[in-house]
């Protein structure tokens, strides 16, 4: 992946990671590496917890619209 992606690109990590992760390769390229967890607003309860309300309000239309 680190050769492969552009400079200043972004990676998001969904799944946990096991062993080791080696950021120091990506630091050349200056690039993002983001953590997502579907749970954090809830569990942390964050300023902008109606966000996840919002979003997936918004999967709910889309589905019920036959869009996805």
């Amino acid at each position: 992946m680190i050769e492969i992606i552009a400079p200043q690109g972004k990676i998001c990590l969904i799944d946990d990671v096991y062993g080791p992760l080696n950021v120091r390769a990506l630091q050349p390229k200056s690039i993002t590496v983001v953590f997502e967890n579907v749970f954090t607003r809830p569990n942390f309860q964050t300023t902008d917890m109606l966000e996840q309300h919002h979003l997936l309000c918004r999967v709910a239309e889309l589905i019920d619209t036959g869009v996805i």
